[in-house]
């Protein structure tokens, strides 16, 4: 607050000031004024003293107004109040704090911020936005100097610990996942949504996961281009100072070089510098107070060679010219119909992909009326009829969902990923299919004989030939590493991964199901062999190669290393390990709520299994029922839980019976009630302590001891939690990132870690399967 005095001779009846921010006082008999700017800059400062014949003297002042000192924050991936494990590779960002931001108007960081990051072990940084491997256990300091343009320098300082007594080890692993780049065959990619190629051969990749866009020049190197890879948000600002939420996705590219994207409804820009900006909606629509209050859906962005950017808002298809947004061609009525002729009057099904002709026309994926093209004035016509008769008109949703992108080329044709399929569509409407099956989510024509297709689902780019179909890796890594590229881990010759959980039997191989199939991995020789197969056409008792699975779901051993599996939901069915036969120990392929012996009995939706070292085993089916199966087959319900929840099991080596559900860990007791021994229920306030708090997710574990751990959610994020004997919990290690130098010559490379499935080893390890195919890791130190 700045206090100023003006004076003059002569009688002054009124003043005014004008204090050069748009705030002015009028009329006020008060020669002395006193003002909090509003913004900064080399301001003029204007009094002006009125006497009693209306005689006006003015005089002005400079004032130099700098601009508010920062307050800047620690932003990182990961929850900054759980430990990590030793070699977690964590991403910092720095964050200015700003007053206001919301998902229509993001904030702005100002320009000439100079960085200086200090880890305790000695590393430094001058990124905004760096990432750091922690390989010492302990407590390791964080400190962060921001310089702004002034030459101020304001700090921020956080703790990060790492567990120096869990000690993972890899098994085996492949490089797909998130994280951030690496160059060439070794980069990782998260989920690759949107692309983008420029005048110079570069192209851009919008990877949603990590909420960041990756350039990679001509050459194969990638680098983060905007965004800190990791660290979602909504903040403006150049490369790693700019925030991307986890809902952007799409990506063009204009004749200058800026890219534009959606971002949960708003529409961003990326200058060819690295600068991220928000367009200011009221702007765009002139104050419309109609469309202010719409949520805009902003999908299929297109770009003409003018500048005009086109997108698709839902029913319409909108367009960007001069700072202004107007309707192009369709309306909000959600009357799913084939309707050509002027834009107005046109009627879309469910548009999903767009892009631009080079002759200046729209072609729109409409996966409910096939391909439409919308001309520069708006006029709607159909290239290509959809005769898919699974379409209902006049219901949204009752379309073809198939259609997933488009990509014009220079010489007029269209790619077209369609079905599993990338096509051509010609210069005469004429359609020919290129490669199937080929999945992916957004194609991009590189040139005439080439385009790159995103694969999110294998966190890859693949190269497709336009002229003999054949496809390969071309950015990130394949979910099943069994390719062509340096053998950075052993490969694998399938894609099996844990279904819904894993077990462990007497010799320390990982029993699990995948789509119905019972597995059997081996860390020693990082292999699997499938056990039995399945889609049966009914439950069939038996040795190997008689016996029929219909579908196999959770797995649980016992002691004597015997499988007890779910099938289909509705029964328990055991195989020996003696000699791989399989009986049906309860239930059968029929529904039901009946106790008894054996067959007999009958389950509604199995939930969840676990099984005692004796062999009996417990489950919960979507009836709420806990039920008892003896290794006899006798069949028992035990209680009925109070309402549907998620729940988690597991079977101390004593026998007693844990059960999570609701917040709570409770015990079996032989009166068949259950005692709180850990948590509350959720949604009771006021709340316990966090360390004495579960979430609804929560997954016991007991080691060969007896010591129970839990896998937890916190903050979006898995945790390893051990439960002490006060029924608190100590919080031991986070999912996240692990670097590891896997190869001579190689430096160390981002792996992605998470406590997806576990189960303990007879020796006492933890094995985890990391959340990825042929991903399989031990944890030791565990008691």
């Amino acid at each position: 607050m700045v206090l100023f005095k003006a004076s003059g001779t002569g009688t002054v009846v009124s003043v005014e000031w004008d204090f050069g921010d748009g705030v002015k006082l009028i009329n006020t008999t008060s020669q002395e004024a006193s003002h909090t700017f509003l913004k900064s800059g080399d301001l003029t400062v204007t009094v002006t003293l009125v006497g009693a014949a209306g005689d006006r003297v003015a005089a002005t002042a400079t004032v130099k107004v700098l601009p508010s000192l920062l307050e800047v924050a620690i932003d990182q991936t990961g929850n900054p109040d759980q430990p990590l494990l030793r070699s977690a590779r964590v991403r910092f960002a720095a964050r200015v704090v700003t007053p206001f931001s919301d998902h229509i108007r993001a904030a702005q960081t100002p320009a000439g911020l100079r960085y200086r990051w200090t880890f305790s072990d000695g590393a430094t940084s001058d990124a905004s936005a760096p990432a750091h491997v922690f390989e010492a256990a302990g407590d390791h300091d964080v400190t962060l100097a921001v310089t702004d343009a002034q030459g101020r320098v304001v700090t921020a300082k956080r703790v990060v610990t790492v567990n120096g007594d869990i000690r993972p080890t890899m098994i085996q692993t492949n490089l797909g996942g998130s994280g951030a780049s690496n160059d060439g065959a070794m980069s990782l990619l998260g989920s690759p949504d949107g692309m983008a190629r420029d005048k110079d051969g570069s192209v851009y990749v919008l990877d949603f996961a990590n909420t960041v866009i990756r350039k990679v020049a001509p050459n194969g190197e990638v680098s983060d281009f905007a965004g800190a890879s990791g660290v979602p948000g909504f903040l403006d600002g150049t490369g790693g100072e700019a925030r991307l939420g986890n809902l952007a996705h799409g990506l063009t590219i204009d004749a200058a070089g800026t890219l534009y994207f959606s971002d949960g409804g708003a529409l961003r820009s990326v200058s060819s510098g690295g600068v991220v900006k928000t367009f200011d909606k009221a702007v765009l629509v002139d104050n419309d107070e109609a469309e202010l209050k719409r949520n805009w859906i902003v999908d299929g962005l297109a770009a003409a060679p003018d500048g005009t950017l086109y997108f698709m808002d839902s029913s319409r298809v909108m367009k960007l010219k001069d700072g202004k947004v107007s309707v192009l061609a369709g309306s909000l009525e959600h009357t799913v119909a084939r309707v050509d002729g002027p834009g107005a009057q046109a009627r879309f099904g469910r548009m999903s992909a767009m892009t631009m002709r080079p002759d200046g026309k729209l072609v729109l994926l409409d996966s409910c009326y096939g391909v439409r093209t919308i001309d520069p004035d708006g006029r709607v016509g159909t290239l290509i009829p959809d005769a898919d008769t699974s379409k209902t008109p006049n219901q949204f949703n009752a379309c073809s969902q198939q259609g997933r992108s488009l990509a014009a080329m220079a010489d007029g044709r269209v790619l077209m990923l369609w079905d599993s399929s990338l096509r051509v569509i010609e210069a005469d409407g004429s359609v020919r299919t290129v490669a199937f099956p080929l999945g992916g989510e957004h194609v991009m024509a590189v040139n005439a004989t080439t385009a790159w297709v995103s694969n999110q689902q294998r966190h890859i780019i693949e190269w497709v030939r336009l002229d003999n179909g054949s496809h390969g890796t071309q950015l990130g890594r394949p979910s099943d590493i069994g390719e062509a590229v340096p053998a950075l881990a052993p490969t694998v010759p399938a894609y099996v991964e844990p279904w819904q959980s894993i077990a462990i039997d007497q010799n320390g191989k990982v029993l699990f199901t995948y789509f119905g199939e019972i597995h059997r991995y081996d860390a020693a020789t990082k292999s699997s062999q499938k056990l039995a197969a399945g889609s049966g056409p009914a439950m069939l008792d038996g040795l190997p190669g008689n016996a029929q699975v219909v579908a196999a779901v959770h797995v649980a051993t016992d002691a004597a290393g015997n499988l007890y599996f779910t099938d289909s939901y509705r029964a328990i069915r055991r195989m020996a390990a003696s000699d791989g036969a399989i009986r049906t120990l309860s239930g059968s392929s029929t529904g039901g709520t009946a106790d008894g012996p054996g067959v007999g009995a009958r389950f509604e939706q199995i939930s969840d299994m676990t099984a005692a070292a004796d062999g009996t085993v417990y489950v919960i089916d979507k009836r709420r029922r806990l039920v008892r199966v003896r290794p006899d087959g006798e069949t028992t319900t035990l209680l009925t839980l109070p309402e549907e929840v998620t729940t988690g099991m597991a079977v101390t080596p004593s026998g007693q019976l844990l059960v999570a559900y609701q917040g709570l860990l409770r015990r079996l007791e032989h009166d068949n009630s259950l005692t709180t021994i850990a948590g509350e229920l959720y949604g009771t306030t006021p709340q316990l302590p966090l360390a004495r708090r579960l979430s609804t997710s929560a997954q016991p574990l007991v080691s060969s001891s007896g010591q129970v751990y839990l896998i937890d959610w916190s903050a979006k994020q898995r945790v390893l939690r051990r439960l002490e004997a006060d029924g608190s919990f100590v919080d031991l290690a986070q999912d996240g990132p692990l670097a590891l130098a896997l190869v001579d010559g190689h430096g160390p490379v981002e792996l992605s870690f998470s406590f997806s499935r576990a189960a303990f080893m007879p020796d006492g390890r933890l094995m985890v399967w990391a959340g990825q195919p042929h991903s399989w890791w031990t944890l030791d130190g565990l008691r």
